[in-house]
Order: structure tokens, then C-alpha cells, then sequence
């Protein structure tokens, strides 16, 4: 209704970004009004310990870690590529990028963009760059150079942590593949939120 109709993706794109804004409200509302529940936590599929599903982005990220996986945005020249998109990169790996971008923000300031996207482009056709714009005018933080590798490219990074004797913290990332040994080396920017244990201070970076 709001993200589809009242503001509508222009022609010639498929966006998981824009796509994955009205899966993801409904949790968002389960969540705040019985946060007992743990609907992020929630199981869509039975569990498979051989294949990684079970949580709803395992099932995504099972298939963006193999070769035939695609970004979360891609052009659309046919209506048979247009059927092909939406998938579980489409929506389910779409949604968690919306909800790892809204972690960092906060989810006041993320409300905040999405109203100012919603205000500006309502009864119009839009970009995801023009979601992007409005959550960076929100917030104040570089949403478009973090959105353009999660979406223009496909698959995933690890992160991984290695601390020396002096203490020093080291953080690298690789691209995360199953069965897929050529695949490409890409880098991502990664929000990432660390907590200093002298001071109990959560930051994020």
C-alpha cells in the first residue's frame, strides 16, 4: 500500500531494497507489541542442520553463497526476468539489509528517512538511490556508499576478528561461497557495532 502504491519503483528495476520495506513492517510491529515472541528469530521453514535453513535469511543466504545467487538489485529487460526476481535474495536478504541499515541508524532516524522518502516521492515513481538520499539526509551517514555494494553485487562477506599479544584489534573480510570456487573477490562496507567492556559502551562503526 505504501511502499508499492503510494510510491512506486520506476520501470526498468527490481529492488529487494524497496521490495523487502513492507515484509519487514510486520515484524517491526509483532516485535514491538509482543517482544517476547522473537519474531526475528522465528523459523518460516523446518530446519535442515545439512542445508542452513531454517531462520528465514539462512535460506537467502544459502543460495547468495553459491554461484547461481544474483544482487538484491538487478535490471529488468523482460517479464520473464521480472518473474525470476523475486526470490529469497530478493526479499529475505533484501529485508535483513533494510534491518542492518536500520540498526545502525537507530530506529527512530530510520523512521525519520523513511518518512521524508515517503513525503517527498509520494504518487511518483522512484530510485533506490532516492531511498538512500532520504535515510543519509536522516542520519547524517554515508547510506549510499554502504547500500551500493549489499545491493549491486551479489553474495556476502565474514568478518573475522584476530586480536595480537599487544592487544590490538584486526578485522578482515572475504566473501563467504559454498561450491562456488571462482568465484569474485568483492569487498563490502560493513557497519559493525563493538562493545568496550571497561565501560559497558556500546559504539558502532
Amino acid at each position: 500500500m505504501w511502499f508499492g502504491d503510494l510510491v512506486t519503483m520506476g520501470g526498468g528495476t527490481i529492488s529487494g531494497s524497496t521490495k523487502a520495506l513492507p515484509r519487514g513492517w510486520a515484524p517491526r510491529s509483532r516485535r514491538k507489541f509482543n517482544p517476547d515472541w522473537e519474531v526475528w528469530l522465528s523459523k518460516t521453514t523446518p530446519r535442515d542442520p545439512m542445508r542452513r535453513s531454517g531462520i528465514g535469511k539462512e535460506a537467502a543466504m544459502e543460495g547468495d553463497a553459491r554461484s547461481i545467487t544474483h544482487p538484491i538489485q538487478q535490471p529488468i529487460k523482460t517479464e520473464a526476468e521480472a518473474n525470476s526476481a523475486f526470490d529469497d535474495i530478493t526479499y529475505r536478504k533484501g529485508m535483513s539489509f533494510i534491518r542492518m541499515i536500520e540498526s545502525f541508524l537507530g530506529e527512530d532516524v530510520f523512521r525519520d528517512g523513511i518518512r521524508k522518502y515517503i513525503a517527498a516521492h509520494k504518487l511518483s515513481n522512484t530510485t533506490t538511490a532516492d531511498l538512500w538520499n532520504a535515510l543519509a539526509e536522516a542520519s547524517g551517514k554515508p547510506v549510499a556508499e554502504i547500500a551500493a555494494a549489499w545491493t549491486e553485487q551479489p553474495g556476502f562477506p565474514v568478518v573475522k576478528v584476530a586480536r595480537d599479544a599487544s592487544g590490538k584489534i584486526t578485522l578482515t573480510q572475504e566473501r563467504f561461497t559454498v561450491h562456488f570456487d571462482k568465484a569474485s573477490a568483492l569487498e563490502w562496507k560493513i557497519p559493525l557495532t563493538y562493545e568496550v567492556r571497561a565501560n559497558r559502551r556500546r559504539r558502532a562503526c
